[in-house]
């Protein structure tokens, strides 16, 4: 149970701080020319991430550890997707510019 507190509470602490990245990379992602991104989608999808995080919060808040863990590491999942469709569309607008 205390391991499952930790676990849960060390990843809502690490999404808090990764969720602001994320949008900045998009932001940087939409002014490179050529790039073909959903932004509508990825922004969307970060909300999801953000829901996921407070509902994982207010279930460790709760004291329902492994629920908050679950969706703390589901709300991770999805972060690192999108993240990943981000970067993939940058690379393949910067190999398109050589």
């Amino acid at each position: 149970k205390e391991k499952a507190q930790a676990d849960a509470t060390t990843l809502i602490d690490a999404l808090k701080k990764s969720i602001p990245d994320a949008e900045k990379k998009l932001a940087a992602a939409r002014r490179v020319r050529g790039v073909k991104l959903d932004v509508k989608a990825l922004t969307q999808q970060i909300t999801l991430v953000k829901s996921g995080v407070a509902d994982a919060d207010k279930d460790l808040g709760a004291g329902d550890f492994a629920s908050a863990l679950q969706k703390a590491n589901a709300a991770q999942a999805q972060l690192n997707d999108t993240e990943k469709t981000i970067s993939d569309a940058v690379q393949t607008a910067m190999s398109k510019k050589k």
